[in-house]
């Protein structure tokens, strides 16, 4: 009966929400509850809270000038029951202790931007938050936040599914918010895109919890929430996202995985862990040991070191292409290559040092190998951007045009073209008689 009601409701707020697109139509309703259609087949019920939705619906289906059709569709049949049946992790929500903590140091908070009326947060005085959901809901005050203005006179709480992170935060950066916002985000390795623009904006931040942690996160189940026990993880082999490990698709970017299936013993005899870790270090000290992987080394160093140094600290997982173009400007003090500037008149040359451009394009190598050891490959590297293409071109041609203004040495448009000829030319009689030599010499081998 609880079921019916709640199909009710939504047929109810389909009809409020969608007064103008069917108006003047037939509206077909496929349904795999009995009860439902006899309900609306015979205009009620014994059940007085059954009986009160179907005089709105009939009452909005007269003034709407609607015509009413009710379907039965076997449950088996029906394509939509089981994932109606099914619970969602996407649905999830924190805890008391958890929201607690967040109501404590960013509170009180006034809306849930992103929510259902199961698992909308509450006020202090127990009254559940005007909330936005995704479908028509009793207890909701639009439908889909995306379409709905912000509102900027209360203090926002967001927990939203962590594939949508991205585009809320475009969302609120294209309107120009300066509001408050408490933003439930997940601390991800390596980091995603939206990281380096949560850590520019972040005022202040809070850990609820870590990874395995049953006291931070509750699941949607068929009666309540519930915390969730434990599972083996395993990373998405696209973007790294450590998934239950018999998870059908990755939660972060939504690729299909194959669970995985428990190793059986191939009865060989037990393994030589030993053995096998000698080795490991072995290859693990050679390949550290290469001159190549030592100055990767000493460069991720640097520039961690220089991350970590400027006014908005960040990591190498989170820098951007600017951060990068800054560390190799920052590298060029301990360049050798002179650059001179136009008025200079090469005495007493007080002019800077640069890095060459042949060494930028080497560190340029060396951090991309660098980022992609940390997973930020394809466009999700910094070095891939187009900007530090034109950067390499701005430092090559700054140093092509000193090199041909040096020592005094003129340019190209001012070289003046001499003929060959003019220097010298070959007597002429002198060629005449080497050729009468040459033919005297045949005629007597001849």
């Amino acid at each position: 009966m609880l079921r019916m009601i709640s199909t009710l409701s939504r047929l109810r707020l389909w009809y409020a929400h969608s007064r103008d697109h069917v108006r003047n139509s037939r509206v077909d309703i496929h349904t795999d509850n009995r009860t439902l259609k006899a309900a609306l087949d015979n205009f009620g019920c014994k059940n007085s809270s059954v009986n009160d939705s179907v005089k709105e619906i009939l009452e909005c289906s007269r003034q709407l000038n609607l015509a009413i059709d009710v379907h039965y569709v076997p449950s088996r049949d029906n394509m939509a029951d089981a994932p109606s049946r099914a619970c969602s992790d996407l649905d999830c929500m924190l805890s008391e202790q958890a929201w607690n903590s967040v109501e404590c140091r960013f509170g009180p908070h006034s809306f849930d931007l992103m929510a259902l009326d199961s698992n909308c947060r509450r006020d202090r005085s127990g009254l559940m938050l005007p909330h936005y959901s995704p479908w028509p809901t009793p207890a909701s005050e639009e439908v889909n936040a995306f379409a709905q203005p912000i509102p900027l006179e209360h203090n926002i709480y967001a927990f939203p599914p962590f594939v949508l992170l991205g585009p809320l935060l475009r969302y609120f950066l294209d309107q120009g918010f300066h509001g408050a916002l408490t933003l439930v985000v997940p601390d991800l390795r390596p980091r995603r895109f939206w990281g380096a623009v949560l850590q520019s904006v972040a005022v202040d931040r809070l850990l609820l919890g870590r990874k395995r942690d049953d006291a931070v996160l509750l699941f949607a189940s068929r009666s309540t929430y519930i915390p969730r026990p434990w599972k083996p993880a395993r990373l998405c082999g696209s973007c790294l996202y450590p998934n239950d490990a018999d998870a059908h698709f990755c939660q972060a970017c939504g690729v299909p995985t194959v669970p995985l299936v428990p190793a059986v013993p191939c009865g060989r005899g037990p393994v030589d862990e030993k053995v096998i870790q000698e080795r490991f270090q072995e290859f693990k000290f050679s390949f550290e040991r290469r001159p190549y992987q030592r100055q990767k080394s000493a460069l991720e160093q640097q520039l961690s070191t220089f991350l970590a140094s400027v006014s908005l600290p960040k990591t190498i997982s989170s820098c951007t292409v600017d951060d990068v173009i800054k560390f190799l400007i920052y590298k060029d003090s301990s360049g050798r290559t002179v650059v001179h500037v136009p008025k200079c008149s090469r005495e007493a040359c007080a002019c800077p040092r640069r890095l060459a451009a042949g060494t930028v394009d080497s560190l340029l190598g060396k951090l991309r190998s660098i980022l992609n050891n940390l997973g930020r490959i394809d466009h999700t590297n910094p070095i891939a951007h187009s900007r530090i293409k034109e950067y390499l071109n701005f430092v090559r041609v700054e140093q092509a045009g000193d090199r041909e203004s040096d020592l005094g040495r003129p340019l190209a448009s001012q070289w003046t073209s001499f003929w060959w000829e003019k220097f010298w030319e070959p007597p002429r009689s002198k060629i005449l008689l080497d050729i009468r030599s040459a033919d005297h010499e045949i005629d007597k081998l001849v």
